[in-house]
C-alpha cells in the first residue's frame, strides 16, 4: 500500500499537495488522504516556509504511521518495559496455556481425581 511507511532505508516521499488558505494565520496541518499527503498553511505563507514545513510534517506522518504498524519485537520490548522499569529484570515466559508461572508457586496444578 502506498500510505505505509513500514521498511522504509530511505525517506518517505508520498506525492505531497500544499493548500493555502485565507483563514489560516499561523497553523500547520497535515493530513494522508488516498495516499496524497496534503499539507494546509496560512495563504500568506512563504514559499521557502512551506518547502520546510512540507518536510518537517511529512516526516512525523511518517514516524506515526511506522509506529501504526509494530512488528513483534516492538511489541515484545513494548510489553516488557513495564516489568524492566518496575523489577529490573525481564518477565518469565509464559507457557503453552498462556499461564505465567509465579515465584514460589508450583509449576502446574495436581489434577483431582
Amino acid at each position: 500500500m502506498a500510505t505505509q511507511a513500514s521498511d522504509l532505508q530511505t525517506p518517505w516521499r508520498p506525492p505531497v499537495r500544499v493548500i493555502g488558505s485565507r483563514r489560516r494565520r499561523r497553523t500547520v496541518q497535515a493530513r494522508l488522504r488516498s495516499g496524497v499527503l496534503e499539507v494546509l498553511v496560512p495563504e500568506s505563507m512563504p514559499q521557502r516556509e512551506r518547502e520546510q514545513w512540507v518536510e518537517v510534517l511529512r516526516s512525523r506522518i511518517e514516524r506515526q504511521l511506522q509506529r501504526a504498524q509494530p512488528t513483534a519485537d516492538r511489541l515484545e520490548d513494548r510489553a516488557h518495559l513495564p516489568n524492566r522499569r518496575a523489577f529490573a529484570r525481564p518477565l518469565p515466559r509464559a507457557s503453552a496455556t498462556g499461564a505465567i508461572p509465579l515465584p514460589g508457586q508450583p509449576a502446574a496444578a495436581p489434577d483431582d481425581e
